[in-house]
């Protein structure tokens, strides 16, 4: 296959760490089975198979993944018949650690049980129960902060609620989802807190406008510890 400067450059570069930033289709999948088929086939620098971690977003694309090194490393036996590091690393393969982020976490925690408090029977919460626990503590705060921030919740309501604070509750659900989609989510949140404040100082009309997204930002953490709480 012919690589482009930047594909070689992505396939080829050693002892750095490597961003590959591409649209969809543009070859990174192929791109980076080749660079870790380079990086196992090289005898002089040896890197063993069964010690390799790479993590996809999907299980579909660590199969796929595990399916295409097999098939290059099969290619390059098939040329290299006498390769006996290629043979072993074939045979290494199988333990590689290539999988979704989750479930390398998983196996991870499963195979240091005895160094924690986790016992064996933990498992990965699933969509549906991170959103129910996330609602149960979202009530809870809300109704806490009803009674203890009367002011500022009035301000809140009138901002963004009708006649339930069901779209309070979305919104902060919707905040939860954007910041899970996002590198540095405390970075971001400590800009978008700066600005607020900056917007309040202007003027009591501007405060109107900064201080229920400020709020909803507060109420945000205290819904997490919530959660952490309920756990």
């Amino acid at each position: 296959m012919a690589w482009t400067n930047e594909q070689q450059q992505a396939i080829t570069l050693r002892n750095s760490s490597l961003i590959v930033s591409a649209a969809a289709g543009s070859g990174k999948t192929s791109v980076l089975v080749e660079r870790l088929i380079q990086i196992l086939s090289d005898p002089t620098e040896k890197v063993f198979a069964d010690r390799m971690i790479v993590v996809t977003f999907t299980n579909d694309a660590a199969a796929e993944m595990k399916q295409r090194l097999q098939t290059a490393f099969e290619k390059r036996i098939a040329e290299e018949p006498e390769n006996r590091w290629l043979r072993q690393q074939q045979l290494l393969l199988p333990a590689a650690k290539i999988s979704t982020i989750n479930a390398f976490c998983f196996d991870l925690i499963r195979e240091h049980l005895g160094d924690g408090e986790i016992t064996s029977s933990f498992r990965v919460m699933d969509e549906t129960e991170q959103d129910l626990l996330f609602r149960a503590a979202v009530d809870e705060v809300l109704n806490r902060w009803y009674t203890e921030r009367a002011a500022e919740m009035q301000l809140l309501w009138n901002a963004f609620c009708n006649h339930t604070d069901q779209a309070l509750e979305e919104l902060l659900l919707e905040l939860k989802t954007f910041l899970a989609s996002i590198p540095f989510p405390e970075q971001w949140k400590q800009n978008h807190h700066r600005k607020n404040l900056e917007c309040t100082a202007k003027g009591i009309k501007k405060r109107i406008i900064a201080l229920p997204c400020f709020r909803t930002e507060i109420i945000f953490e205290k819904v997490n510890d919530q959660i952490r709480c309920n756990i």
